[in-house]
């Protein structure tokens, strides 16, 4: 970024006497668009392959990551960047780590030894490409400009889950990845060294998506989706992962009617089969709008402004316009409007596990 007023990490100090790590925002964004390269997915069909597309896209954004604690500053293979202003509203980033809430896991939702509900947190990254992009968007720190938030290809991102649950309370956690990290933290009453240090999250699943004209004219995107299971053989626990399932549209003219009947999605690939429309009173064509293959620029409210797909960005222009004063700015207002069409369409896979994407918070 140059001379630019550098972006906000934290909106909170550590504790007295804390002596782990504490989360810097990796925002020196290439202000070039990187040289094309090939990737190792490039050479892989996501439809007739796709547990090969997501293991050669998750070695990807493991190299370097892993044993660096998952810090992009340290990672000698490739840089990767955060998306900034997640540092405040509801879900703000924790000090640690930079995890932000996530929905709850509800009471038997994960195994049913789960009793209670259980709070989920998330980090996410974007490769060079990506990162490029959202330096775009934040050129002026003060006046991000969402109509440069197209991504181009090779951009990359994923997002680490963790969840609070207990192995006790769902078996296939025995083993995973711990980290601590500042979670449900109380800003009127802040938690001691010795208390973030004991609370312990635990990998729950890894989110992916890339930007591959394969895709098209679906949306250019593949999605996908990881869950840890202590089931897999590896001696690094977390590469003991098992790939939930990988969209690259959303079917648009598949009913739930059809579906019931025996008719298979043809834009994703999962394991196991699920429902694929949501709930409630709205007719077969009204759920229909949730479906959509959009284009990257296209935004699922008609007026709106894209943000090609990215979650990330969209809570960061929210957080940022939810913070300038009078709320009477029209360039407020402007942003708020906009901010919203980050979520265009709900994929399959992010519709299979969260129950509404447009308020997710990673």
């Amino acid at each position: 970024m140059g001379g630019a007023a550098k972006l906000v990490d934290l909106n909170y100090s550590p504790p007295s006497g804390w002596t782990g790590p504490v989360f810097a925002l990796s925002q020196d964004y290439p202000t070039q668009l990187p040289p094309a390269t090939s990737f190792p997915w490039q050479t892989i069909d996501f439809k007739t392959l796709p547990k090969e597309y997501l293991q050669a896209v998750l070695d990807y954004c493991y190299e370097g990551s892993i044993d660096n604690s998952f810090v992009p500053q340290k990672n000698p293979v490739r840089k990767w960047f955060h998306a900034p202003w997640m540092h405040t509203g509801p879900n703000a980033r924790e000090f640690v780590h930079g995890l932000t809430n996530e929905r709850q896991s509800r009471p038997f939702e994960l195994s049913d030894m789960q009793n209670t509900a259980h709070n989920n947190a998330a980090v996410g990254f974007y490769n060079d490409v990506g990162g490029y992009t959202i330096g775009r968007v934040w050129a002026d720190p003060v006046h991000p400009d969402p109509t440069q938030a197209s991504f181009p290809e090779g951009a990359v991102s994923y997002k680490l889950l963790f969840t609070q649950a207990p192995a006790a309370k769902v078996p296939f956690l025995a083993g995973a990845p711990e980290w601590s990290a500042d979670v449900n933290r109380n800003p009127q009453r802040p938690s001691t060294a010795a208390q973030v240090e004991n609370k312990k999250v635990r990998l729950l699943q890894i989110d992916v998506a890339v930007k591959d004209r394969r895709a098209d004219p679906a949306g250019g995107w593949v999605f996908g989706t990881f869950q840890y299971d202590d089931a897999v053989q590896d001696a690094s626990p977390w590469r003991r992962v098992t790939p939930v399932g990988l969209a690259w549209g959303n079917d648009p003219t598949l009913t739930e009617t059809q579906f019931n009947a025996g008719n298979a999605p043809a834009e994703s690939w999962i394991p196991k089969s699920v429902s694929l429309v949501p709930g409630g009173n709205a007719t077969e064509a009204e759920r229909l709008q949730w479906f959509r293959n959009l284009q990257p620029g296209q935004a699922f409210t008609p007026g709106a402004q894209s943000l090609d797909f990215s979650l990330q960005l969209g809570v960061s222009i929210q957080n940022f316009a939810a913070s300038i004063t009078p709320p009477q700015d029209p360039s407020r207002r402007a942003l708020l409007e906009a901010a919203p069409s980050a979520a265009p369409v709900k994929s399959f896979v992010e519709e299979l596990l969260k129950d509404n994407i447009d308020g997710a918070a990673e």
